[in-house]
């Protein structure tokens, strides 16, 4: 009697022992989901401010001193990630006509065009990162 009253006491301490340690991985591996939800969520939304300043420029009525200002904004995130191709800009800028303005005259052209009336023709985002990396303006002629 003795016996079977200690093996059932046993049997017992290794069963809340084995719930114990059930629930203390639980416990961890819902705050390693969290911790990791809380991760992917201010990537999101860091995603999400960094293409927010560039769309701002998603216009269709702007003048070309705003362009110019993207190209520059777009140079400067140039030089910082150099070397990083997915994290690269390219402003492409279109005359009156539809041609393509050269990256070396684009200053000269937009400084000439400062009160012309530009509008965004597209936006295109890496398929990897999700960050905006082309932009397309044409000038109108107005």
């Amino acid at each position: 009697m003795e016996n079977s009253t200690k093996a059932i006491l046993m049997a017992a301490g290794v069963f809340f022992a084995l719930i114990a340690l059930s629930l203390i991985v639980v416990m961890l591996r819902n705050i390693q989901t969290m911790s990791e939800a809380d991760e992917t969520k201010k990537e999101a939304q860091s995603l999400q401010e960094w293409n927010a300043q560039w769309e701002a420029y998603n216009k269709r009525i702007m003048y070309g001193s705003d362009v110019l200002t993207v190209v520059n904004k777009a140079a400067q995130e140039n030089y910082v990630n150099e070397g990083q191709e997915k994290y690269q800009i390219t402003i492409k800028i279109l005359k009156e006509n539809g041609t393509n303005v050269s990256d070396e005259e684009e200053s000269v052209y937009l400084s000439q065009n400062k009160l012309a009336i530009f509008e965004c023709t597209g936006v295109e985002y890496n398929a990897e990162t999700g960050r905006v990396n082309k932009m397309t303006f044409k000038n109108t002629g107005k």
